[in-house]
């Protein structure tokens, strides 16, 4: 499936599927899954990062067959894991602007969509 990818597509999702080591999280989180997902979803239709809400996660959320609560909470716990202080400094390196504090799950994926799109 992914050889139908145009090459730059195809070097944006093998910088999908390497976020999870780059962000010192492992792939063991459920969110990690929901995030990837989400993230596939946003390259495909960047207007979707405008309410994730209502256009990612219920996309998600079908396709992993859960509860549409499940995806951003799950999702949220990757937040939390890329926020310990020991990988902190992994998610600053990848935002375009400073990152004082914790971001919310659509700051986190505005981060990373804007890493592979430019990054």
């Amino acid at each position: 499936m992914m050889e139908n990818f145009p090459r730059k597509e195809k070097y944006e999702m093998d910088k999908l599927q390497s976020l999870p080591a780059l962000l010192q999280i492992r792939r063991s989180y459920k969110g990690v899954s929901y995030l990837l997902a989400s993230l596939e979803l946003a390259l495909e239709n960047e207007d979707l990062l405008l309410f994730p809400g209502q256009t990612i996660f219920p996309a998600v959320a079908k396709r992993y067959h859960v509860n549409l609560c499940c995806i951003e909470r799950d999702i949220r716990t990757v937040i939390v894991h890329c926020w310990h202080p020991e990988s902190r400094q992994a998610l600053r390196n990848l935002a375009p602007y400073p990152l004082n504090r914790k971001p919310t799950v659509c700051e986190f994926l505005d981060i990373l969509y804007w890493y592979l799109l430019c990054g």
